[in-house]
């Protein structure tokens, strides 16, 4: 064999390993883009289920509070300053305040 077939034949397997990598490059690209999608749909099922989270808490809350309405006096358990806690905890927006605060968390 002749010096320059050798040389091509070394430039050929250079070439071919250089394609691969770009190959490679360009997978790992495709799979990053794809791990950012799993990542942001993790993230937006993650702030529904905390959505869902707290309209359960509230509405066994409200079911609390109305039911105090309701039942006949020696049915109630919680005491006066309880009930006017609840009641703070609903009319400050504190609900607002918290769905707002834990999205921004979640989002960033």
């Amino acid at each position: 064999m002749k010096l320059s077939d050798q040389l091509g034949k070394i430039n050929e397997k250079n070439d071919s390993g250089a394609s691969r990598l770009e190959e490679t490059e360009e997978e790992l690209q495709i799979f990053d883009k794809k791990q950012e999608g799993y990542k942001k749909k993790h993230k937006d099922r993650l702030f529904i289920c905390s959505l869902y989270l707290m309209f359960i808490v509230i509405a066994l809350i409200l079911l609390v509070r109305i039911s105090h309405f309701i039942l006949p006096d020696h049915w109630k358990w919680l005491v006066p300053s309880q009930l006017a806690e609840i009641d703070k905890f609903f009319f400050t927006g504190a609900i607002g305040g918290a769905l707002g605060r834990y999205g921004n968390r979640i989002f960033t």
